[in-house]
């Protein structure tokens, strides 16, 4: 009689793709408490932390809730920009005409400053070091190539 061949067992995920599920899943509850609980849980967020850390998925979802977190990806004056925006409490700002004339800068602060408002009239004016304040506008701060005026 012919022996019967014993069944192989059944395959599961390598440790390393399993590990890669669960950050997967953490990275994504994360996201939904994020959105659907907003700041006022940040509990939750170290426990999914924890849950998603692996050696690689740490820093990801770390940055996903850290506030100003990517900002060093961003130019040097906008980052100057978004340091004197926050320093003298800024909601509402407008754009001096070296700062309009380069598409790249004033692009990046308007993404990266939301939610403060660019708007023409505004009461506060970034502009370049060295260039001349409009009547009615006092400097209030420098920070690298960049200053902050308060403007009537």
């Amino acid at each position: 009689m012919a022996a019967v061949a014993e069944k192989p067992p059944t395959a599961t995920l390598p440790g390393r793709l399993e590990s890669s599920a669960r950050r997967a899943l953490a990275t994504m509850l994360l996201v939904v408490a994020v959105l659907v609980s907003g700041e006022h849980h940040r509990e939750w967020w170290g426990l999914l932390i924890r849950l998603a850390s692996g050696d690689q998925g740490q820093a990801a979802v770390h940055d996903l809730i850290t506030p100003n977190s990517g900002e060093q990806i961003l130019p040097r004056l906008v980052r100057d920009m978004l340091v004197l925006l926050r320093q003298n409490d800024v909601k509402e700002y407008t754009l001096s005409a070296q700062i309009w004339a380069d598409t790249e800068v004033w692009q990046r602060i308007v993404e990266s400053a939301f939610p403060r408002i660019m708007s023409m009239g505004a009461p506060y004016l970034l502009a370049r070091v060295g260039e001349q304040l409009p009547a009615g506008c006092r400097q209030l701060a420098i920070k690298g190539g960049i200053q902050i005026a308060a403007c009537d």
